[in-house]
């Protein structure tokens, strides 16, 4: 069986029994800082993911407001649009009347007058 080299890290053999288990302390640290950086980094990235799924929530939420604040301008408009062609037909109608009051029609039968 041929030897293994002395440089040959994997096959090293130790000459102190100890020796392996002096880098322990400086293996166990970057072990534990790996583990928090990738418990940190799912942290992160869940945060990431809960504000994009927040901004998208809250870009659907303006929009509804925005449609709202807009459907409500258009009913207003509306509205004061049939009131105003109301209140121009009232109007016309009571100028009709006083038209007719004071300058009856004799050819109209529909009027009737106190003579």
């Amino acid at each position: 069986m041929p030897e293994t080299p002395a440089d040959d890290k994997g096959n090293a053999k130790f000459e102190n029994p100890n020796e392996q288990f002096e880098s322990f302390p400086e293996a166990w640290e970057a072990n534990v800082k790996r583990t928090y950086d990738e418990f940190q980094d799912l942290s992160l990235s869940s945060a990431r993911r809960s504000q994009v799924a927040f901004d998208a929530l809250q870009n659907v939420a303006l929009q509804a407001l925005q449609n709202a604040v807009t459907t409500a301008n258009v009913v207003n408009n509306n509205i004061v649009n049939a009131s105003n062609v109301a209140n121009l037909q009232a109007i016309a109608h009571r100028d009709i009347a006083v038209h007719h009051e004071w300058f009856p029609d004799p050819d109209n039968k529909s009027v009737t007058s106190d003579d």
